[in-house]
C-alpha cells in the first residue's frame, strides 16, 4: 500500500525503496504533509 501512495504523490521510484521500510513517523514532514493533503483515501490504495 506505501508504495502505491508513494507512487500517487509522485515520489522518485528510488525513495520509495527507501521508505517503504521505514516507519511512517520516520518519513520526512515535508513528505508526510504532502501524502496528508494529497486527497488520496485507503480505497484507493487496495
Amino acid at each position: 500500500q506505501r508504495g502505491k501512495l508513494l507512487t500517487k504523490v509522485h515520489v522518485p521510484e528510488d525513495q520509495i525503496i527507501e521508505l517503504v521500510n521505514k516507519k511512517y513517523m520516520e518519513i520526512p514532514a515535508a513528505l508526510r504533509y504532502e501524502i496528508e493533503t494529497s486527497g488520496i483515501d485507503k480505497k484507493e490504495l487496495q
